[in-house]
């Protein structure tokens, strides 16, 4: 009788490894890399983008101009809410904006969270800014 494979398999070509098969859970760097990665999709959406949510991502902001300071602590505030709503791996979520250099006009944003993973729990930090063209970049 054939055995029958799961979608994982066939995706990985049979790769899992004993240890994935058995349940173990992810390294705290691979959760690390996966939530980077979370974020980037997240901050990288804007508001109604999705019909099944809505809310996923990041408010336009477009009626605020770039350089005020309402517009730097409410993109802030929407950082913040989008990583609160959008990665439960991640809790007691801090960004703050980091000081600009002179010249700078780049906005750059230091997220600092924690990650419970098992028993254990380990501060994350990640770095964020929008490029010129609205991207964000994550980094950490």
């Amino acid at each position: 009788m054939k055995r029958a494979h799961s979608l994982l398999d066939r995706l990985t070509g049979g790769a899992r490894t004993a240890s994935s098969r058995r349940g173990a859970p992810p390294s705290v760097d691979s959760l690390i890399e996966s939530i980077r990665d979370n974020l980037s999709c997240v901050l990288n959406s804007r508001h109604d983008m999705s019909q099944s949510a809505p809310l996923y991502g990041l408010p336009a902001l477009t009626d605020l101009p770039l350089e005020s300071e309402q517009f730097v602590q409410k993109l802030q505030d929407a950082v913040r809410a989008a990583i609160e709503r959008y990665e439960p791996r991640l809790r007691a979520v801090r960004v703050t904006v980091q000081p600009r250099e002179q010249n700078q006009r780049t906005i750059q944003f230091r997220i600092e969270a924690i990650l419970a993973s098992g028993d254990a729990e380990h501060r994350v930090r990640y770095e964020t800014h929008p490029r010129g063209t609205g991207e964000f970049e994550v980094i950490g």
